[in-house]
């Protein structure tokens, strides 16, 4: 991954009149990946790489609003804040980013599953136990009593 770029550029990518995240960049990114090369550790450079580059491609508005909270966040975090800054790249890397990971093998085939009914058995079942609506009230009459088992049903009196 590219080396994040210094602050004088770091304003042209990052969104005019927003202080607070060129201020986060210069103050948490920078150091985070200057500190991780210094000492030769590739999985922290990565992370502090991927927080810095967030800043600036951030998809709309809101995303950049939470990131800026999270990267802020880090300043105040009890493991100090260049390690919180680690966490919340691997955080993002895991969450974020692997998801648009290729596949490592082929597409598996689906497997047609020998109990799941066939769409024409179902649309059989559907079709028997829909029935025609009674054209008038004594069709009703008829269909309701022939439902209730040809009783009254609050006296439970045969018809």
């Amino acid at each position: 991954m590219t080396a994040l770029p210094p602050i004088a550029e770091a304003r042209r990518l990052i969104p005019p009149l927003d202080d607070t995240a060129i201020s986060l960049y210069a103050t948490l990114a920078l150091p985070a990946e200057e500190a991780a090369s210094k000492a030769a550790n590739a999985k922290d450079l990565m992370y502090s790489r991927v927080v810095g580059y967030l800043l600036f491609y951030a998809s709309n508005a809101t995303a950049l609003a939470t990131l800026k909270d999270d990267i802020a966040s880090c300043d105040t975090a009890d493991q100090g804040p260049l390690q919180a800054l680690y966490n919340l790249g691997e955080f993002y890397v895991k969450n974020l980013l692997l998801i648009f990971r290729k596949t490592r093998g082929r597409t598996p085939v689906p497997s047609d599953h020998p109990s799941r009914p066939s769409f024409e058995v179902a649309k059989s079942q559907v079709m028997e136990d829909l029935q025609s609506t009674p054209r008038n009230h004594s069709d009703a009459k008829l269909a309701a009593l022939a439902r209730d088992n040809f009783r009254l049903l609050p006296t439970a009196v045969s018809s």
